[in-house]
């Protein structure tokens, strides 16, 4: 018998690639400091940051609680994500032309009461070249990144932290920073 029987799923055969959500998809810290600069006045560039670590960055930069509060709670509000946060420029038309070769598999350190938020932006922004439904869920939310990619058999990941890229080379996937 050619073809598949009814109720069958086709099995994606492409590789995984990994992809980080926040500073690789989407422009987080754009949004948080465009929200910087209409609430409180301040204008501040990614460049400008000391370190990696946003919090840790807004303690030296700003060192005003009230402001470092607001920022962090919108850095996990699924609100703020839907109506403020845009995709990266370039980052859908790279997106389609890696799933030509590969299966884009988005994970994330966020935590996981933004799952519904991330869905619904994946989907409209995406298209459907990342899979967030059943039986293939392409979209997950895990500290441990490398670890999900190996499980994965992922050769390749694309993330913007130097120390995710050295887990995912520990686990000999090759990371784009």
């Amino acid at each position: 018998m050619i073809g598949r029987r009814y109720g069958e799923t086709i099995r994606d055969t492409r590789r995984p690639i990994i992809l980080d959500l926040d500073g690789c998809l989407y422009g987080f810290v754009d949004a948080l400091f465009q929200r910087l600069k209409d609430r409180w006045g301040i204008i501040l560039r990614e460049e400008d940051m000391p370190c990696y670590s946003l919090s840790e960055s807004l303690g030296v930069l700003i060192n005003n609680t009230e402001i470092e509060e607001d920022l962090l709670d919108r850095a996990h509000d699924p609100e703020f994500f839907l109506n403020h946060v845009l995709p990266i420029p370039g980052a859908v038309e790279s997106v389609i032309r890696l799933s030509r070769l590969f299966r884009p598999v988005v994970c994330t350190a966020r935590p996981y009461y933004m799952r519904m938020a991330t869905k619904i932006r994946l989907d409209q922004d995406f298209g459907g070249v990342i899979s967030t439904e059943e039986p293939q869920d392409d979209l997950f939310f895990t500290a441990h990144k490398a670890r999900r990619a190996r499980i994965l058999n992922a050769a390749y990941a694309v993330d913007d932290s130097v120390d995710h890229a050295q887990k995912y080379a520990l686990k000999s996937i090759i990371t784009f920073v």
